[in-house]
């Protein structure tokens, strides 16, 4: 049965006139996602796996525009995160900043390691939210997304890489082993279709 994800909001001090809502897309610079727990050799991997699906949960979302953290200096907004991982669960700690800089909002959201699609998308709602003053903190309700196992993540985060290194074989090849793993995942096949090629 899938467990709801907890959210436990640290801080919030962002002013309204920043986050009021406008008419263009606001720009957020997606910064690395970096885990705090670099014992095991694939949890770098497994966080930027997660940075992955935060961003193309966030391309859905009409009012935001996602850019690289390389790219900080065109963007309003600025999303970091630390991310905690073990085999059974993983928390992502997500710090938004303005691009003045001075106001932040932190949050923390934990769910089972498997759910990892579904906490990525609730991370994706709080950033969007945030960033539009469409939501302001409180819990996150999001569709379930099927379970997914850890080793899938990680060959999803593997093919990622492979594709910003502009090894699209190597990306295809790595999407499919997630896909295989995980069929009902739905991820991997827009990526693949992104690459115009079939799962």
């Amino acid at each position: 049965m899938h467990r709801p994800i907890r959210s436990a909001i640290l801080g919030c001090v962002l002013s309204a006139s920043t986050l009021a809502a406008q008419s263009r897309a606001q720009i957020i610079a997606l910064k690395s996602f970096t885990p705090l727990n670099a014992a095991a050799g694939d949890d770098t991997l497994f966080a930027r796996g997660l940075q992955a699906m935060v961003a193309s949960e966030l391309t859905t979302n009409r009012r935001v525009q996602v850019v690289d953290g390389a790219r900080a200096k065109s963007a309003s907004f600025t999303v970091s995160a630390d991310v905690r991982s073990n085999a059974d669960s993983v928390a992502i700690v997500t710090r938004i900043s303005s691009a003045a800089g001075a106001d932040v909002r932190v949050d923390t959201l934990a769910a089972p390691a498997n759910e990892a699609p579904s906490l990525a998308a609730a991370v994706a709602q709080i950033i969007g939210g945030a960033v539009t003053h469409s939501r302001s903190g409180g819990p996150v309700f999001r569709p379930p997304r099927p379970p997914i196992p850890r080793d899938a993540v990680t060959l999803y985060a593997r093919a990622v890489v492979a594709r910003s290194a502009g090894d699209a074989d190597t990306a295809v090849r790595f999407f499919r082993q997630a896909l295989r793993i995980a069929p009902r995942w739905t991820e991997p096949r827009r990526q693949l279709a992104m690459l115009n090629v079939a799962p």
